[in-house]
């Protein structure tokens, strides 16, 4: 399982981009909130383990790093436009 988490983790790894103008660092997490997410690993919906390591990845964030937050997915099913800057 903790394998498991750590792919996901991973998968939110985040794209750290520095803005010449700016010299706060920023990154975006992009996250998968679409209905294959519903499946089963383990018996655990992919979903969950997501949530769960996205409040581990936001809760031990650096806070001099802006972040930012894009969700997918999550409300029209089967609508791969379905794409919002949750947090800009």
């Amino acid at each position: 399982m903790k394998k498991l988490l750590l792919s996901f983790i991973l998968m939110f790894t985040t794209i750290y981009t520095t803005v010449w103008a700016e010299e706060t660092p920023q990154a975006v997490i992009v996250f998968d909130a679409s209905g294959s997410m519903w499946g089963q690993v383990d018996g655990v919906n992919k979903i969950t383990i997501a949530k769960d390591a996205l409040n581990k990845v936001v809760n031990e964030w650096n806070p001099d790093v802006k972040l930012g937050l894009t969700v997918y997915g999550h409300r029209k099913k089967g609508d791969c436009n379905d794409i919002e800057s949750v947090v800009p």
